[in-house]
């Protein structure tokens, strides 16, 4: 096998080997990014029951003041 074959050979081994390291690099961030979508949807969940905690305290203390 000549120089360049080797050469060539070795060449289509490193770039498979990049490819499959790209692969799991992609597969690794969409977990990533699942996970952040998915602790965002929890964070928007806990800000919409934060306000209306807030709601109700507000209803609450001002039937509690004119209750007085």
């Amino acid at each position: 096998m000549s120089s360049n074959s080797r050469d060539a050979l070795k060449l289509v081994e490193n770039l498979n080997s990049l490819n499959t390291i790209a692969n799991l690099l992609k597969k690794d961030m969409k977990a990533r990014i699942d996970i952040l979508d998915s602790g965002l949807e929890d964070h928007q969940r806990f800000n919409k029951c934060c306000q209306f905690t807030d709601r109700n305290k507000s209803e609450f203390s001002s039937i509690f003041k004119s209750s007085k």
